[in-house]
């Protein structure tokens, strides 16, 4: 759940969807350790021009995983200490989604947080 959920849910709806999802994940595995990671910014142009797709719903839904990261005991990656708040215009060519090079520098950047968990 992510980017593509912004807006498309009340926090209830959302918030129930994601516990459902980590509930599913331990039904399957109990041992399992689960990370969540927060949204990624959008572009300073797309947020500017879209309803849905903006860094607003980005901050208010990130608020929504942190809340359901603390009532779940699970783990929370901030990604704003990798992309900032607004994802540079350089690493998008439409203000959402990265080029390859940036995925494989932001993988690096989870590994490293998971790392020091």
């Amino acid at each position: 759940m992510g980017t593509n959920e912004l807006g498309s849910y009340t926090e209830v709806g959302f918030k129930n969807y994601y516990v459902a999802l980590i509930e599913h994940i331990r039904s399957i595995n109990t041992n399992s350790v689960i990370y969540a990671l927060s949204i990624p910014p959008v572009s300073e142009r797309k947020s500017n021009n879209d309803e849905l797709f903006n860094n607003d719903n980005v901050v208010l839904f990130n608020s929504y995983i942190r809340d359901i990261c603390e009532e779940t005991n699970i783990v929370f990656i901030d990604n704003g200490e990798f992309f900032g708040i607004v994802l540079n215009s350089e690493w998008t060519s439409d203000g959402m989604h990265l080029y390859g090079n940036i995925y494989k520098k932001w993988y690096q950047f989870i590994l490293t947080k998971i790392s020091e968990i």
